[in-house]
C-alpha cells in the first residue's frame, strides 16, 4: 500500500517494528490493536515481540527486510542505529517512527535525513510520552489561555533507582554514554521536550553531570541543568538515577497562579494566591498509555492527515539542548544553542 501522499491512505497500513524488545512489544501491540499489520525486524528469534506475538512475520537482519513493501517503519533499535536505519527506510518511502533518542553525541545524518522525509513527503515522527501527555496539554493550554501569567520560573524533580525498572541496566546501552545511555540523554531530555512544549526552543543551557552511585559505567547518573528560554524564563532540573525513593513534579511559578505537576500520578494543582484556594485536576492516562497515543497519531497522520504530535523537527530541537548541556559539562560554563 505504499504511498507518499499523507491522507491518501486507507485499510491497515503494513508495519514493520525494528527492534523487539520492550519498546518494539509496546509498539507492536498497539499498533497491532489499532488494526495495523505488523511484522517485527530482530536478531533474536527469542526477542518480547515473539513471545507475545509467536505467529508474527519476523526478520533477522534489517538489510534482509524488503522495505518497499511496508508501509511505515518502527525503530526501536539502540540510538546508535536510529539515523542510518532512518534513512534507509526513508528512501525505500516508508514513514517513520522512532523511539528517542534520535541519535547520539553528534549530528552526523540529521541534515540527510530531514531532507528524505522532505523529498519524500513522509510522516516522520518521534515517541516522546511529553508529547502525548494529557496534564502536559493542560499545562500549555493553561499558559496559552494567560491562567497562569508571565511564567518567572520552573523547577523540575525527579528521581529513580534505574537498576529497578532495568535491572539489565548494564548489559544494555543505558550504561554507556557512547551509546546514548545516562541521566541526561535518556532522561533529562524527556523533561527537556515537555519544556519546549510549553516554553519554546532552548537559549541556553549550563549543565553538570556527575557519575556519583552507579559505578563501571560510562554514562552519567546525576545531572543539574539550569536553563534560559524566551521571554526570560529561568528553568532548572534536578535528576539523578540513584535515588532509593521515586519522585518526579514539575513547580510552575506563574505571575497569577502556581502549578505543582505530579508526573507519574498524573495530576496537576493549580494555586490561586488571590483566593489562597488550590484547585486539581486529575487525569487518566499513564506513562504508558501515552505511548499507545503516539502510535494512533502516528497512524492517523499517514492514514488521514493529522498533525504529528512529536515531529522529527522537534526532536532536532531536543537533541541539540542535550548537545549544549553536554558540551557545558564538559567546558565548565554556559553553552548558547546558536553556538552549535
Amino acid at each position: 500500500m505504499q504511498s507518499t501522499n499523507r491522507g491518501e491512505m486507507t485499510g491497515p497500513l503494513d508495519i514493520l517494528v525494528v527492534g523487539g524488545g520492550s519498546a518494539g512489544r509496546r509498539h507492536f501491540r498497539y499498533l497491532t490493536e489499532y488494526g495495523q499489520r505488523c511484522a517485527v525486524c530482530d536478531p533474536s528469534d527469542d526477542c518480547r515481540v515473539l513471545k507475545e506475538f509467536p505467529g508474527a512475520e519476523h526478520f533477522r537482519e534489517f538489510a534482509s527486510a524488503n522495505l518497499s513493501r511496508f508501509d511505515a517503519v518502527v525503530i526501536c533499535t539502540p540510538p546508535t542505529l536510529h539515523i542510518p536505519q532512518l534513512i534507509a527506510a526513508g528512501q525505500a518511502g516508508c514513514h517513520l517512527l522512532s523511539e528517542k533518542p534520535l541519535t547520539v553525541l553528534n549530528n552526523d545524518g540529521l541534515e540527510e535525513l530531514q531532507q528524505v522525509v522532505d523529498d519524500k513527503n513522509l510522516v516522520a515522527a518521534v515517541a516522546f510520552p511529553y508529547g502525548n501527555m494529557q496534564a502536559m496539554d493542560r499545562i500549555v493550554e493553561l499558559h496559552q489561555e494567560g491562567r497562569l501569567g508571565a511564567i518567572r520560573s520552573l523547577h523540575i524533580h525527579y528521581g529513580d533507582n534505574i537498576l529497578r525498572p532495568r535491572p539489565d541496566f548494564f548489559k544494555t546501552y543505558y550504561g554507556h554514554d557512547d551509546q546514548g545511555g545516562g541521566c541526561l540523554q535518556d532522561d533529562v531530555m524527556h523533561c527537556l521536550f515537555g519544556l519546549e512544549l510549553l516554553l519554546g526552543p532552548e537559549l541556553a543551557v549550563t549543565c553538570q553531570r556527575h557519575k556519583i552511585g552507579i559505578k563501571d559505567v560510562s554514562a552519567d547518573d546525576t545531572a543539574f541543568l539550569w536553563i534560559r528560554y524566551p521571554g526570560d524564563v529561568v528553568v532548572s532540573i534536578d535528576s539523578t538515577l540513584q535515588c532509593h525513593s521515586r519522585y518526579n513534579e514539575w513547580l510552575v511559578n506563574g505571575e497569577k497562579v502556581s502549578v505543582r505537576f505530579d508526573v507519574d500520578q498524573p495530576a496537576i494543582e493549580i494555586f490561586d494566591p488571590q483566593t489562597e484556594q488550590t484547585t486539581i485536576e486529575k487525569f487518566g492516562d499513564t506513562w504508558d498509555e501515552t505511548f499507545r497515543a503516539n502510535d494512533h497519531n502516528f497512524v492517523d497522520s499517514i492514514v488521514a492527515g493529522s498533525s504529528v504530535r512529536c515531529t522529527l523537527e522537534m526532536a532536532i530541537t531536543n537533541h541539540r539542548a542535550v548537545l549544549a548541556a553536554r558540551r557545558s559539562a564538559d567546558v565548565g560554563r554556559e553553552i548558547t544553542l546558536a553556538e552549535l
